[in-house]
């Protein structure tokens, strides 16, 4: 019975060391700041701006993969074509006209295989504003439009990190000093996956885009901040 418990506490002991030592490796790649910052607010917006260049990173790493991916199809069909080429030439010359034929029929198809690229991932589409009333906001492939409906107009508008003064203008493109969506996205899948803001926030999808619906209780104005998950088909040329 002796020998029994000493194994047991020899277990235990080796497994603290064991699990500590899987715990200081897993902690090991992540060390304080060297001079902490001096506010809740400050330790906030050094990980989301972290976070956001994480997305951009991971966002570009998509579009390469697609590119990527473009080419290498595009490579295979051409060498697919040169070798039914060569063996059309060849079934002709030794009269073997039903290969001949088979040939020159697959070769109307190379254009239609690989078309079928994999889905890579979900982008993702962040907005913020500071809300007071009720507003909509039209999120397309190629910009987006801000329909202001109740009390004060929002302020602190971004998309993506993509800042939007409403004061200037309603509406904004996806394009030249203004991007926030580098992706073909199907807007049929499109989905809120988390929002903050002490209102509600209600999505509605459709083929041409989304509309985003901000219902903000008086009295005042609240920050919100909504993550909206959506397909992407490819990436914008």
């Amino acid at each position: 019975m002796a020998r029994f418990a000493w194994t047991i506490a020899i277990a235990c002991v080796f497994s603290v060391v064991v699990i500590g030592k899987a715990a200081d490796q897993a902690g090991s790649d992540v060390t304080p700041s060297t001079q902490p910052s001096g506010s809740l607010d400050a330790i906030d917006n050094h990980f989301k701006e972290r976070a956001a260049e994480a997305r951009r990173q991971f966002d570009d790493r998509v579009s390469e993969a697609r590119q990527q991916f473009d080419r290498e199809i595009s490579t295979a069909r051409a060498q697919r074509n040169a070798d039914l080429t060569a063996l059309q030439a060849s079934a002709m010359k030794n009269n073997d006209l039903d290969l001949a034929i088979a040939a020159r029929d697959k070769m109307k198809d190379t254009e239609g295989i690989g078309d079928a690229a994999p889905q890579y991932t979900t982008a993702r589409i962040e907005v913020k504003a500071r809300i007071d009333g009720i507003d909509i906001l039209t999120i397309r492939q190629d910009g987006a439009r801000w329909d202001h409906k109740t009390f004060g107009l929002p302020t602190s508008v971004s998309i993506n990190g993509m800042k939007w003064d409403l004061q200037q203008s309603m509406k904004v493109a996806n394009s030249g000093n203004t991007p926030f969506l580098p992706f073909k996205v199907d807007f049929e899948t499109a989905r809120i996956v988390a929002h903050t803001g002490r209102g509600s926030v209600t999505l509605k999808a459709g083929r041409e885009g989304v509309d985003v619906a901000f219902d903000d209780e008086p009295p005042g104005s609240d920050d919100y901040s909504v993550l909206i998950d959506v397909q992407i088909t490819q990436p914008k040329p």
